[in-house]
């Protein structure tokens, strides 16, 4: 009445198992990388370049309180409020200035990153 039901080796259940299990990984990680593919777009290699060139982030020391007295160091800066000059290192150039904040604003946000600058401190 009931059809005899076959007997599998083992060999023949593991190759079938693993199989399937493999295949699914597959698809998923090839989904994977390819979304990383295209969320990395091209920024990827521009975040590189400039991060190669970067060998330490300069920050607000002593000696630049005592260079430009009255100003404070960007960490203190409160959000918001306009500030007419900052205290700037070049990301090319070494050595702090003070320039304005305007100034400041259209070196960082201008096409060319060769002219950007840190801000370490503002001058209120």
């Amino acid at each position: 009445m009931f059809p005899q039901r076959r007997t599998r080796t083992f060999r023949s259940f593991v190759l079938r198992a693993l199989a399937t299990r493999v295949l699914v990984f597959v698809a998923c990680a090839a989904a994977l990388l390819l979304g990383h593919q295209l969320a990395a777009g091209g920024g990827g290699r521009t975040q590189v370049a400039i991060t190669e060139h970067v060998s330490h982030v300069p920050s607000w020391t002593l000696a630049d309180a005592t260079s430009f007295p009255g100003c404070v160091p960007s960490s203190r800066w409160v959000q918001g409020t306009p500030a007419p000059a900052v205290v700037v290192q070049g990301v090319a150039a070494p050595g702090h200035r003070e320039i304005g904040f305007g100034a400041a604003w259209e070196l960082n946000h201008d096409a060319s990153p060769s002219n950007d600058v840190w801000v370490l401190g503002v001058c209120p």
